[in-house]
């Protein structure tokens, strides 16, 4: 019992960690032998209770955000190209863009920040996140789990 409980608590702490995530820790919770429903909830709960301390952090930095890379040009009537493309990037894909491509792109936890600081409220920020995470979670549940088995089985 105690071995499972420091199982699901390596895997729950390897997805939280910025760009180990859930595509290291549910493959790891899997050859570990957890049960592969124990592993996609430790993992998915793991990379996700970050995000719920950014949103609570960040919006104090939005400001400093905007301040030190999206400063207009000096006359003031243009946008910088960097807030251009920002502007761009965003106005193509949106939230929901962002969101489902984030786990295998960015990260969960910069795209997170990246929304937030482009205005995007934190709720909407979170559920798009959460479905994300849930799908590509078990995606990576799925190949890993039978990956595994199939290689446990050949080898």
């Amino acid at each position: 019992m105690f071995d499972q409980l420091y199982q699901v608590s390596i895997v729950f702490i390897m997805a939280a960690v910025p760009w180990l995530e859930i595509w290291l820790a549910i493959p790891a919770g899997i050859a570990m032998g957890l049960n592969p429903v124990v592993c996609f909830t430790a993992a998915v709960t793991g990379n996700f209770l970050p995000l719920v301390g950014i949103k609570i952090i960040l919006p104090r930095t939005r400001e400093w955000f905007f301040n030190c890379f999206l400063k207009e040009t000096p006359d003031g009537k243009t946008v910088s190209r960097r807030r251009q493309r920002f502007s761009n990037l965003w106005n193509k894909y949106g939230l929901p863009g962002v969101a489902l491509s984030a786990p295998a792109t960015l990260g969960a936890h910069l795209a997170t920040i990246l929304a937030l600081l482009l205005g995007s409220p934190g709720t909407r920020v979170l559920s798009w996140m959460a479905v994300s995470l849930v799908i590509w979670g078990a995606g990576t549940t799925v190949v890993a789990y039978f990956g595994i088995e199939a290689f446990r089985t050949y080898f």
